[in-house]
């Protein structure tokens, strides 16, 4: 339960750190294609 918590609060902070800037939280699965692939290529690092 714990480790399920922490990993969806890394995933949320991972997500709102590249998104907030420019996203309502709404939006948060209709990210264009460009930014997808941007975290695409960062979890692949």
């Amino acid at each position: 339960m714990n480790l399920d918590t922490e990993g969806s609060n890394v995933f949320v902070t991972a997500l709102s750190r590249d998104t907030v800037h420019s996203y309502p939280p709404f939006v948060d699965f209709m990210l264009p294609p460009d930014l997808e692939d941007a975290m695409l290529r960062a979890l692949a690092v």
